[in-house]
């Protein structure tokens, strides 16, 4: 992804120094492996990521944690920003995967993402902006393969002189495809953008306070948090076609 954002110059041009001369360089495409993860219900296995913007971290989402007695991963990435000051931009994206099987003959029947995050805008030009979009691939127990189901969520975008949370939910109901569905490989694209005007600043990220900031579930809605418990999460995801529950991106 050919990126040319002013606040990721230097990086880039170090990046490249180090990659002719020293053979060390941090690109975009490599991919970081977290290995498996077994749940109650649900194995999640090859989990990885690939950071697919110059100049950022390779691990943009980061370890996940598995919460014991879930079938669930929790991810609280600490440098999926993208911040922008005066006449510039900048973007940061990854995208995440890993193949979801279900244990004990009991069928996937639901997929469920959320995300949360912040932003702030100085000065009245500028926008700060989140979407997602990505592909879910379903095994069927008899009959020819499926196509992969594509999804794609809304754009958020926010104006300037603003701050403020902001947070999205994707549902999928596997169960509407007609047959049981017992292993489903995940690929989720998530992409983060400021843009700013002269003497105006933007910044948003991906966070939440006393909790991760992406949560994915399966088979389990997630236990609505409360202060000082929180185990919210989550990043966009599934639209799948009819079949997924679609809620809009919304501030608080």
């Amino acid at each position: 992804m050919d990126i040319t954002f002013r606040h990721k110059s230097v990086v880039k041009v170090l990046a490249i120094a180090v990659f002719f001369f020293c053979g060390l360089s941090q690109t975009s495409g490599a991919s970081v492996d977290y290995g498996d993860f077994s749940g109650t219900m649900v194995d999640f296995s090859g989990v990885n990521e690939t950071t697919n913007s110059i100049g950022d971290p390779p691990a943009l989402f980061e370890t996940p944690i598995h919460k014991e007695g879930w079938d669930q991963l929790l991810f609280f990435p600490s440098a999926f920003s993208a911040a922008s000051s005066g006449p510039d931009s900048d973007t940061t994206t990854g995208t995440l995967r890993m193949t979801i099987t279900a244990k004990s003959g009991t069928p996937i029947e639901r997929v469920i993402i959320e995300e949360f995050g912040d932003y702030s805008m100085t000065g009245a030009s500028g926008t700060a902006e989140a979407k997602f979009n990505g592909t879910l691939l379903v095994t069927p127990t008899s009959g020819p393969p499926i196509p992969a189901i594509d999804y794609q969520g809304d754009v958020f975008t926010f104006p300037g002189d603003s701050a403020g949370p902001f947070s999205s939910r994707w549902e999928a109901d596997l169960t509407a495809l007609g047959f049981p569905v017992f292993e489903a490989e995940l690929t989720f694209d998530n992409l983060l953008q400021a843009s700013s005007a002269l003497g105006t600043d933007a910044f948003i990220q991906k966070k939440l306070t006393n909790g991760p900031a992406i949560r994915l579930s399966v088979n389990n809605d997630p236990v609505v948090p409360v202060p000082a418990a929180i185990w919210l999460l989550g990043s966009g995801l599934l639209g799948i076609w009819p079949i997924a529950k679609r809620r809009r991106w919304h501030t608080q």
